[in-house]
């Protein structure tokens, strides 16, 4: 690989870390991140019985956030197990995803930032790899286009 395509991939890099994380602090949860930190905190069969015993109660309740609050912090008796048994009682979802999330969430913490900056660098390294596959498969030209 010639250097002008080592600094070409290098700044396509730099330019989608600085798009991605432009306001990425400031930016809500959405709802598929939500679920991902219910599930990966080893919460979702909590929150899943929680609207399950709502809708059997007849309720007719307009949901809020704050009653989602204590599904949101991270509790520390929660493990590995309990993320597996969540998703395998609860969804059929793959469970890499949600382990390596319960992981990352323990590390770093579940802060918004935190949480949307795993998805950050996944983004940031399928740079490079969306110019290699573009190599292998058509050509240099092709390649930079794709990681643009």
């Amino acid at each position: 690989m010639s250097k002008g395509v080592i600094i070409a991939l290098l700044l396509i890099t730099a330019l989608g870390f600085f798009l991605r994380f432009n306001n990425l602090s400031e930016q809500s949860l959405w709802t598929d991140e939500f679920f991902t930190l219910f599930e990966s905190s080893g919460q979702g069969i909590d929150i899943n019985n929680f609207l399950g015993h709502l809708s059997k109660s007849g309720e007719k309740k307009l949901m809020k956030s704050r009653d989602f609050k204590p599904f949101i912090k991270v509790n520390q008796n929660k493990n590995i197990k309990d993320v597996s048994r969540s998703l395998f009682e609860t969804g059929a979802h793959p469970t890499l995803y949600f382990w390596i999330m319960h992981g990352w969430i323990n590390i770093f913490g579940d802060g918004a930032l935190a949480f949307k900056f795993f998805s950050l660098l996944m983004g940031l390294l399928s740079i490079p790899l969306v110019y290699y596959v573009g190599v292998y498969l058509f050509s240099k030209k092709a390649a930079l286009f794709s990681a643009v």
